[in-house]
């Protein structure tokens, strides 16, 4: 069996984020960027705001702020930490309501011919199996888990999909348009108001390398 790793992002949720006050200037005099890492094309617009880079894109909305992990970023961590992390220390005041650190990974057995007693075995349950014929090769499954972990909320989607361009270029063994399984991790958090929201976000940016881990186990635990 195989997974694989294809999204990774951080999301901070708030109301009315100022979109005007991230401009490029600012960024860098915040420390929040580098010079060099402003070398993208920036897009900056009345409705949201999008800066990328060699490592990750910062976009924001006016109901959220988000940072999109790329998978080949080798202090992942650090620069959540920074960015993410230093926009919530620089705007403490701004109202966020929650946070959340997400994966998704895609994992399929290693032959295509395998994948339709592999699904129903791991995902079917007594009543799915009573409405989906037993012989029917075409059937599907999936499955929600939802429980605490980390001192987060984990909110775990899996459902069969069909394998992208890029999940290909990622698995040479599979083929576009392949029946995969997708596994979408959420790990939420939502920030109270009594204390410093900022404060209590930071901390959730902090356990990015601990859902990292956890969420690499239970799709490994899934693909065993």
């Amino acid at each position: 069996m195989q997974s694989v790793l294809v999204d990774a992002s951080v999301v901070a949720i708030a109301h009315d984020v100022n979109l005007s006050i991230f401009r490029p200037p600012w960024l860098v005099k915040s420390r929040i960027f580098t010079e060099k890492e402003l070398q993208g094309e920036i897009v900056v617009t009345p409705a949201f705001v999008q800066v990328p880079t060699d490592n990750f894109q910062l976009m924001v909305f006016p109901d959220r702020i988000q940072m999109a992990i790329r998978l080949n970023c080798p202090d992942a961590a650090d620069c959540i930490q920074r960015v993410m992390g230093g926009v919530v220390s620089t705007l403490p005041h701004t109202p966020y309501t929650a946070a959340g650190l997400n994966f998704k990974y895609l994992a399929a057995p290693e032959s295509a011919d395998a994948f339709a007693p592999w699904n129903r075995a791991l995902l079917s349950s007594s009543f799915a199996d009573e409405v989906a014929p037993p012989d029917d090769g075409g059937a599907r499954f999936g499955s929600y888990v939802s429980f605490d972990t980390l001192g987060l909320r984990l909110k775990l989607d899996i459902k069969p999909t069909k394998a992208p361009d890029a999940a290909v270029k990622m698995c040479k063994s599979w083929r576009p348009g392949q029946d995969l399984v997708s596994l979408g991790f959420n790990f939420h958090a939502d920030v109270t108001q009594a204390k410093e929201p900022a404060d209590e976000l930071i901390g959730v940016l902090g356990k990015w390398t601990d859902a990292l881990a956890l969420s690499e186990k239970i799709a490994g635990q899934i693909t065993d």
